[in-house]
């Protein structure tokens, strides 16, 4: 019990050294200076508290100096930020109730509905070793109105200004957490809104979603948050509310890097699925300056905004960009294909916060795309902007779905290119060709190399700055490889399904252009359980024309059809008892619905994984993918997440 005296007497010694600095920060210097013998006393009025004769707050006792003779005591002053008020109060006042007060209102109308109060709350510690003065209060949110206890108890925090205020050391609170600013677009203000922030990953992760109520600034719509350091993901949303409500919005955004800055809606830059109503929206990041002023350089310039949000008649700043074009090969016009898109997750305007990023600019030539990249970003990737109301097993998915390698941006030094030896300054205007003859293969998909050259315009591109004699108009260097088939050391996957529990499983074949090469029998590797069996995956020749699978007690017969990339094959029984073989694809699997993370349960995990595949953060497994459609409507959505938090929680 001393230790924890002790603490707190540093603590408060520690927030006295700080005052300073910390009220020139949030103009908490602004306030009269706090009335001889008595200590101030801050109090945090509760959103549903307010009714409309009520506009302030009041503070009540009944022993000391200055008692009050009628309810509902005295009226309380406003503070340096919305719902935020203070009273100097005598020092030898025990206790106090706060309220919202009420001015020429008929008392007998309004006590049984709209009159609120804290209980008695003591202004000093038990043992009467800490005061506390200078610290605010705050309705204790877990309170349950009894018989017993029909007025919610407070806590006392250590008042910051501005509305913020925390139980630990500003010093060390600067030390661990970022500040983090979010203007709440106007057309996010409906009835029930009540902004939130939320945060799965690093420390203090938020474990009820949609996470922890926003606080609010002196601004009108301005909200911030401290976010620990190593967070690098969060929502900001306009509702804690956790069912699903059509007037609820959010915004999933890398905080990574920006700290002390404002987050703002660009309504131009929303990303919707196609074929779904659920609406991702994006926007920037800004500079701010204070007073809901920011902008896009580090010192307050001429060109200062303070709009809510941008998009149609109010565009965003104008950021210095290059542009750059990319040759869409021609396999990638497939039935899954929407256009060509262009993804990067650092700099300006970065997409971290969903794949695959911004749908690129068409031109007059087929296949010939381009975008504007701000040029701070260093790295981006091209792809065929799947569309996600996918129809198809997900084996097709990854056939079908393309996209390059990360594609550096800035330029080569001498010596960095066999085409450019002695390099070049940037690649704006530059058109990116894949080169079909320098693959490479990345988990889940195939992706390709390229390289850059000088576009003329016309779908025209060469080597030198200006055309010369030799110059190209094709879409992609090399031989377009065969769908479904790894190019990379002429492999390709599949799968085993392990129906009857017989693990281990060995996986022989023959291969060559006549099948005259035998393999010697390897083991599989194992990837996951589902409720329908093990599932074990090998990597084989693409000139495979012939395979079986075996355990300690069972083999299939040979297998020579139905070989090809993602194909799965299960132990079957032939009418005389004989082992057969039946063929699955991934998406044939009856797996546990909303086992995300394949650990055999469906937990809060699972709501997690999809949000943070959602956000790019962790790619879900093959079965997870399949768990991961939890209301079977064929896509991985923040839905699915939903749904599972509600099927935790018992709700329908």
């Amino acid at each position: 019990m001393k230790r924890c005296f002790s603490l707190l007497l540093a603590l408060l010694l520690a927030l006295s050294i700080v005052s300073v600095s910390a009220e020139d920060e949030k103009g908490l210097s602004s306030l009269p200076e706090v009335k001889e013998g008595c200590s101030r006393y801050f109090f945090l009025l509760p959103d549903d508290w307010f009714w409309d004769p009520s506009n302030t707050v009041g503070i009540y006792w009944s022993e000391g100096t200055d008692a009050c003779t009628s309810w509902p005591g005295y009226k309380a002053n406003k503070a340096d930020c919305e719902n935020v008020y203070y009273y100097d109060v005598p020092k030898d006042v025990e206790s106090i109730i706060w309220n919202n007060f009420y001015e020429n209102v008929d008392i007998s109308a309004s006590l049984s509905r709209y009159n609120k109060r804290t209980e008695y709350i003591p202004t000093e510690d038990s043992l009467n070793e800490i005061s506390y003065d200078r610290m605010i209060a705050v309705v204790n949110s877990k309170w349950k109105e009894t018989e017993d206890k029909p007025y919610p108890p407070c806590d006392w925090y250590c008042y910051l200004g501005g509305g913020e205020y925390a139980d630990i050391v500003t010093s060390e609170k600067e030390e661990t957490h970022y500040r983090y600013y979010f203007y709440l677009p106007e057309e996010w203000e409906t009835e029930n809104c009540t902004p939130s922030v939320y945060w799965w990953n690093g420390t203090e992760s938020q474990s009820d979603y949609i996470g922890v109520k926003a606080l609010k600034t002196s601004v009108k719509g301005l909200y911030y948050y401290r976010i620990p350091k190593d967070v690098d993901t969060i929502f900001f949303g306009n509702s804690t509310d956790f069912n699903p409500r059509s007037d609820m919005y959010f915004a999933v955004i890398n905080c990574e890097f920006q700290k002390d800055k404002v987050y703002v809606i660009d309504f131009d830059k929303t990303y919707s699925s196609i074929g779904s109503a659920t609406v991702e929206y994006s926007g920037d990041w800004y500079y701010f300056y204070g007073d809901g002023t920011f902008g896009t350089t580090e010192s307050k310039s001429d060109k200062v905004y303070s709009c809510r949000s941008f998009g149609g008649d109010n565009p965003a700043p104008v950021i210095e960009t290059n542009r750059y074009y990319f040759y869409m090969p021609e396999d990638w016009d497939n039935i899954l294909s929407t256009g060509a898109g262009i993804y990067w997750w650092e700099g300006t305007n970065n997409c971290r916060d969903y794949w695959p990023g911004y749908r690129a600019h068409e031109t007059s030539i087929d296949g010939l795309y381009y975008y504007d990249v701000p040029k701070d970003v260093t790295t981006i990737i091209w792809n065929n902007l799947v569309k996600s109301d996918i129809t198809l097993p997900y084996y097709s998915l990854f056939s079908l779905a393309k996209q390059t390698f990360n594609i550096g941006t800035e330029y080569y030094e001498a010596g960095d290119s066999l085409l450019y030896p002695e390099g070049i300054e940037s690649f704006d205007n530059m058109v990116f060709v894949m080169d079909y003859d320098n693959p490479y293969v990345e988990l889940e998909g195939t992706g390709y190399d390229g390289e850059w050259y000088y576009y003329y315009g016309g779908g025209e591109y060469g080597t030198t700055p200006e055309k010369g004699e030799v110059f190209y108009n094709t879409r992609q260097i090399g031989t377009i490889p065969e769908i479904g088939k790894y190019p990379n050391n002429d492999q390709f996957e599949i799968y085993f399904l392990d129906t009857f529990n017989c693990a281990p499983v060995f996986i022989t074949y023959t291969y060559g252009e006549n099948g005259e090469e035998i393999a010697e029998s390897s083991e599989m590797l194992f990837e996951a359980t589902s409720d329908k069996g093990s599932l074990y995956s090998f990597k084989i020749p693409d000139s495979t024309k012939s395979l079986y699978f075996s355990t300690d007690t069972q083999r299939s017969f040979d297998i020579e059809k139905n070989i090809a990339h993602n194909a799965t094959f299960a132990f079957g029984v032939t009418a005389n008892g004989k082992y057969d073989y039946k063929t699955y694809f991934l998406s044939d699997f009856l797996r546990i619905s909303g086992d995300v993370n394949l650990d055999g349960k469906v937990n809060v995990k699972d709501a997690t994984a999809i949000q943070k595949h959602l956000a790019n953060i962790e790619s879900l497994e093959l079965l997870g993918k399949a768990a991961a459609d939890f209301n079977v409507d064929e896509k991985i959505t923040i839905q699915d997440a939903t749904a599972i938090q509600k099927k935790i929680a018992n709700i329908a």
